[in-house]
């Protein structure tokens, strides 16, 4: 008998930066700001690709995949500043991804606690 690792299931909700609201993910996808008409905050990176890297730091993929997807997503981008947006983010979550490892390799964290 094989025993599976499971997976977390990514939440399909986030909180505004700006106004603290919790909102529908793919509501942001759609325009990449904030559907909450008193707000409107403008995401400067593009949120769904955002959400992949995500995905691929919890899913176990390697440096090099992340690396060429990260690269592909620039290429996308015309505009500097969101090209420097998107990478602080994507900075900022490797960072977290990796304290979250360690916190696992330590023991004080269970492996099925999502990232």
């Amino acid at each position: 008998m094989s025993i599976k690792k499971l997976r977390p299931f990514p939440s399909l909700w986030t909180k505004c930066p700006k106004c603290q609201e919790i909102v529908y993910i793919k509501e942001i996808e759609k325009t990449n700001k904030c559907p909450n008409e008193s707000c409107g905050h403008v995401y400067l990176y593009p949120f769904a690709k955002m959400l992949k890297v995500r995905e691929l730091l919890q899913y176990g993929t390697t440096w090099g995949e992340l690396g060429r997807f990260v690269l592909e997503i620039l290429d996308t981008i015309d505009d500097r500043n969101q090209k420097i947006a998107f990478l602080s983010k994507t900075h900022g979550l490797m960072i977290e991804w990796f304290e979250w490892s360690q916190m696992i390799k330590k023991g004080k964290l269970s492996p099925g606690v999502p990232l």
